[in-house]
Order: C-alpha cells, then sequence, then structure tokens
C-alpha cells in the first residue's frame, strides 16, 4: 500500500472521530474560561488552541511528513508516478 492510499483510507475510517473529539473537548475547556479565577481561565483557553493545533497537526502536517519521508525513503518522486 502506497503512504498516500495508507493516508487515505485513514482520514476515511478515523477522520471524523478525531475531530469530534477534538470539538468535543475544546468546548469542555472552554467552559473553564467563564470561571472568575485567571488561572483557570487562561488554562481553559491555552488547553482548547493547544486541542485545534494538534488537530491541525494532526489533519495536515503529519501526513506531508508522512509522504515525504516515504518518498525519500522509496526514491518515488511525482515524476516517477505520472
Amino acid at each position: 500500500v502506497r503512504p498516500v492510499q495508507a493516508l487515505a483510507r485513514t482520514y476515511n475510517q478515523a477522520g471524523r472521530a478525531v475531530v469530534t473529539t477534538t470539538i468535543i473537548l475544546s468546548a469542555q475547556f472552554m467552559i473553564l474560561i467563564s470561571s472568575q479565577f485567571q488561572p483557570t481561565v487562561r488554562f481553559g483557553l491555552l488547553t482548547s488552541i493547544g486541542l485545534w493545533a494538534a488537530l491541525v497537526f494532526d489533519l495536515l502536517l503529519l501526513p506531508a511528513i508522512i509522504i515525504l519521508v516515504a518518498r525519500r525513503k522509496t526514491g518515488f518522486s511525482r515524476q516517477a508516478s505520472a
């Protein structure tokens, strides 16, 4: 299985669950913003931002890195596949 096909299969099987989990957890941590205690507010905000950053990394950057590494290991290039 080629890396691109494996990533597409992974997105189809787990992508929705990853996004849904991030939305639910982020919403739960955003509740902490309503606190009167500033460290708790900051914790909730930073944790929520961290969850969204992790989602972006998981869905966009990590697949690109995996494909680049796989191409370097196998010597696969776009010209060879065209």
